[in-house]
């Protein structure tokens, strides 16, 4: 979330602007609507217009999750008889926790996606760069082949490039999603701290001897010597090697990273739900009403369910990885929060509302009579871990 907002306000009156103010107010995720605060945007000095450059500041504005800020520009002339008048009414939606959690898990599988495909990237250039030279090492000083070694070398100079900028990408996505995380309210210390160790790793990378040995490489290139750049290659493969290792080791990090994340999203939002199900099992008295929650929890536990699905596609993919004290950890909670679910779901009657009615499977349900999807689907999704 950020600190502050930046403002650009562009006032014209014939008489002349006198002053111009900002007026602001909260409206809370509940619904509730808090007293507007005035301050003094800009005095005029009877100008018939007036640009003003500022930023609205959201600190100490006591915003939370879910809440909607609500901001609008009045502007007063010359003439003391006239109303003021005022810009259109803009808002400011702040993410609730749920949309917050969600967009760190999006954020992490996505940087695990990347890192996979960098270690791809590095090995690729170690087996481009093994075949370079050994093409180089047959092909003699001349000819159409050693010209086509020679292309083939170049190619490998521009993947090693190439490779070093995605490193340097990765690096940067990493510190801005951990300098986000820094002031969002839902994020564990652990994932923090496995940012910034991933930080570190890249930055080593970064710093290891692929620069220099592609500087060597791109030197052989420009001084045509078949020896010299069969030994550059030679270099470069050597390095890819170590690069290689130490690419896999930060691609194994990052997917140990996103799968916690994933996992505990997942758990948390099974305790919300099973929560609201229970909630709604014991207090709602009115069978639309109840018809209405039922049909939202099945849109969300759907949701849930897939990504329950993904969960576990990816700790069976990272099968050694299962016995990370961090995933177990996560994990559990996950089981604990489905399992809350599945005897929530079970509480509230399966699906039926308080007058005994029950919808029948693959029958849609009329307005006086409950969907039974967001209590199966709550089944579903728990049975499934």
């Amino acid at each position: 979330i950020e600190s502050g907002l930046p403002l650009l306000v562009d006032a014209a009156d014939e008489v002349g602007i006198e002053r111009l103010d900002l007026v602001t107010w909260r409206v809370a995720a509940a619904g509730l609507r808090g007293d507007p605060a005035r301050s003094k945007l800009a005095d005029g000095l009877g100008e018939p217009r007036r640009i003003v450059a500022s930023e609205l500041s959201l600190a100490g504005l006591s915003l939370a999750p879910g809440d909607t800020l609500f901001y609008q520009v009045p502007a007063r002339d010359g003439n003391p008889a006239t109303a003021a008048g005022a810009s259109r009414i803009w808002r400011v939606v702040i993410p609730s926790l749920q949309e917050l959690r969600r967009s760190a898990t999006e954020q992490t599988s996505e940087l695990a996606e990347q890192a996979g495909a960098l270690a791809d990237e590095a090995e690729d250039l170690g087996d481009r760069a093994r075949e370079a030279a050994a093409n180089m090492a047959s092909s003699g000083e001349s000819g159409a082949t050693g010209f086509a070694a020679t292309e083939e070398a170049r190619s490998v100079e521009q993947l090693g490039k190439d490779l070093e900028t995605h490193m340097n990408e990765l690096e940067q996505q990493l510190a801005e999603l951990r300098r986000g995380l820094e002031a969002s309210p839902v994020t564990e210390p652990s994932l923090r701290n496995r940012l910034e160790e991933l930080e570190s790793l890249l930055r080593e990378l970064r710093e290891s001897g692929l620069a220099d040995r592609l500087q060597a490489l791109e030197e052989a290139l420009q001084g045509m010597d078949p020896g010299t750049m069969r030994d550059a290659l030679d270099s470069v493969s050597r390095e890819s090697a170590e690069l290689e290792r130490r690419v896999d080791e930060a691609a194994d990090l990052m997917e140990r990273v996103a799968t916690e994340q994933a996992t505990r999203d997942a758990a948390l939002d099974a305790a919300e739900l099973a929560e609201q199900q229970a909630r709604a099992a014991e207090t709602y008295a009115n069978s639309d009403d109840w018809a209405q929650d039922e049909a939202d929890l099945a849109a969300r536990t759907e949701d849930l369910a897939d990504r329950l699905q993904e969960v576990r596609d990816r700790l069976e993919k990272n099968g050694a990885d299962r016995s990370s004290d961090s995933v177990d950890s996560a994990e559990a909670e996950l089981r604990t929060a489905v399992e809350a679910m599945r005897e929530a779901a079970s509480t509230s009657g399966g699906g039926q509302s308080p007058d005994g009615s029950q919808a029948r499977s693959g029958e849609q349900a009329s307005p006086g009579e409950p969907s039974t999807d967001g209590s199966r689907a709550a089944q579903e999704a728990a049975s499934s871990m």
